[in-house]
């Protein structure tokens, strides 16, 4: 019996082995498809001179953009927002030429700009959808999602060295500096850029067929995009729908877009083309553990009224397993379908060997941190700190605070002490039941240990929420993607997966379907792809953070690229391709 065992384990083994060797020859070394024609490599290239021509006036809008401070956290801005979303629909007017241009505002939300451009043959594009089944000239269709919100920034606290305003731009050794300057205003920035020249290119070119481009750039996705599912369903057709003519905002029935991209996300390094296919969940939480009703004297009161801080150093220690770093919230792992790093699916798999490759080792990863090694999260189950970052959820105390910690010392127990929690999850958790869970601790928790020394305890949800997204690695667009960052890169482009969370993507996933489903009565989905150009060295969400202008014009050169390539790219009347299976049920 134990040898059959033994034979069962060997075979599952070697069938894992060979379904990641699979995945690796697939999505690393698979063919591009179809090539850019005659006609669209001479479109391109002379795309590429007339942008030169034009640098500066570009690399402006960025310069202007990121002295808007939009705080998507931060209350009294509004009128920063506002002028923020009015000079982008004045791009998107009078540079790219959109047809269709909404200012999107509802009451306690951010405005979001919507915005619909229609490429090549300038006429009669009813026509054209009308026949779209037949063998004329298709018209394509894809949509642009990224965002012009920021986090906060203050440059004397943060300890910024390259400017005394964040929101005031510096520019140092081929970089600006400014807060948004990567994150998101530069993919922003970078897509108006190549559509603008894209216009001038294809204006009057009888033999282009129409692209129709729509343009998605909300203000909330710094703070979990909360109003962003209303934004989908009040404005389903025009979003993924196919209009009836140029001028017009109303979806042609039957007819949906091709695909969706995201111009919000990054790649790995200046070197290697990342194409990512999957981001982690996240779910945010405030801890507050109250004491006396105001701050009180250390030396009148110390030993006899109980620290708030105190209180929140042991529930904060409580919650991890001081030993393995895993999660001690009951339920937080149950439902992913792998355990250790011989159980994970063969896509993951893949994307850790090709990664071992091209990507930083843990010790120069270490390194660029100032730090001697990687010990974060479940070390000793998943060594591979590439796979702790992408395939394993996390719970991380981001922020915890009280009391006086400014010059000097200031003999008081404080009133109050906060911890804010910031969850990264991953397909197959259930997100609301391990929020309730984490809020059952942290009463319990309070219960057995400070609620008898007169310490209150508080759990909030924090109402930043975003499930995990995972793209399909055999859609069409994941190829036009790859093919893309092949012509910019010069190299093997790397399968990648992120530990970050972009809340709009799976949103956008679930409500296109359904959009699908309504429209066609077909079960699948529009393909979706991040295609964006900020790295970890941009200092995203940090002190200094960054974009460099050589990497702004590859964004540039980029965007044209895909975007010619859409509008070659065969198309299908069938329906398209989903998920295969092995993804499907284990990503």
């Amino acid at each position: 019996m134990n040898q059959w065992r033994l034979l069962f384990l060997i075979s599952l083994s070697v069938l894992s082995g060979l379904s990641a060797w699979y995945y690796v020859v697939h999505l690393g070394r698979m063919r591009v498809g179809e090539t850019l024609s005659v006609r669209a490599v001479r479109a391109l290239r002379q795309a590429v001179l007339d942008y030169n021509a034009d640098r500066e006036r570009f690399r402006d809008w960025l310069r202007e953009l990121v002295r808007y401070r939009t705080v998507s956290s931060q209350l009294g801005n509004e009128a920063e927002f506002r002028a923020c979303v009015e000079r982008l629909r004045g791009i998107a007017q009078n540079d790219v030429g959109c047809e269709v241009v909404h200012v999107v505002e509802r009451h306690g939300r951010r405005p979001a700009l919507l915005a619909q451009c229609t490429f090549g043959r300038e006429h009669a594009l009813h026509e054209v959808l009308q026949s779209r089944s037949s063998g004329a000239l298709p018209a394509r269709g894809v949509l642009f999602y990224g965002h012009y919100d920021v986090q906060p920034a203050d440059a004397r606290e943060d300890g910024w060295t390259t400017t005394a305003d964040a929101f005031q731009p510096a520019e140092l050794d081929g970089r600006i500096y400014a807060r948004g300057a990567s994150d998101d205003k530069a993919g922003v920035v970078t897509l108006l850029t190549a559509l603008t020249i894209l216009r001038r290119r294809l204006s009057g070119e009888d033999e282009a067929p129409p692209l129709v481009v729509k343009l998605l750039f909300e203000g909330e996705e710094e703070t979990g995009s909360p109003g962003f599912e209303r934004l989908l369903e009040d404005h389903a057709d025009f979003l993924f729908g196919m209009p009836c003519g140029n001028q017009s905002a109303d979806a042609c029935p039957g007819k949906v877009l091709d695909f969706i991209v995201s111009v919000d996300g990054g790649q790995v390094d200046e070197r290697t083309g990342a194409l990512l296919l999957g981001m982690r969940g996240a779910a945010a939480f405030q801890i507050d553990v109250h004491g006396p009703q105001n701050d009180v004297h250390s030396g009148q009161w110390g030993g006899a009224v109980a620290n708030p801080l105190q209180g929140i150093a042991g529930l904060v220690a409580s919650l991890h397993d001081s030993e393995t770093g895993a999660a001690r919230i009951a339920g937080f792992y149950n439902g992913i379908p792998y355990s250790n790093m011989s159980s994970l699916p063969p896509i993951y798999a893949a994307a850790l060997q090709g990664a071992k490759r091209k990507l930083p080792s843990e010790k120069a990863a270490a390194q660029s941190l100032g730090l001697s090694t990687l010990g974060g999260g479940e070390h000793a189950l998943f060594p591979s700190y590439l796979a702790r970052l992408w395939f394993r959820p996390t719970l991380e105390i981001v922020g915890i605070g009280g009391g006086y910690v400014g010059e000097g010392i200031r003999g008081a127990i404080p009133a109050r002490a906060t911890a804010k929690i910031l969850m990264r999850l991953v397909p197959g958790q259930d997100a609301r039941g391990i929020a309730i869970a984490l809020c059952d601790h942290v009463q319990r928790y309070a219960q057995q240990h400070l609620e008898d020394r007169g310490l209150r305890c508080r759990c909030q949800n924090l109402s930043f929420f975003a499930e995990p997204f995972v793209s399909d690695p055999e859609s069409a667009l994941v190829s036009l993607v790859r093919a893309t960052l092949l012509a910019a890169y010069g190299s093997s482009v790397v399968p990648v997966f992120s530990g970050a969370s972009i809340p709009a993507l799976s949103l956008l996933q679930t409500h296109g379907k359904r959009y699908v489903a309504r429209v066609t009565n077909r079960s699948t989905a529009i393909p979706i792809g991040v295609l964006a150009f900020a790295l970890p060295s941009d200092r995203n969400h940090g002190p200094d953070e960054n974009f460099a202008w050589a990497r702004f014009d590859r964004a540039v050169h980029c965007y044209l690229h895909l975007l010619l390539s859409v509008l070659e790219a065969p198309q299908s009347t069938a329906p398209l391709p989903s998920a295969p299976a092995i993804v499907s049920r284990n990503i």
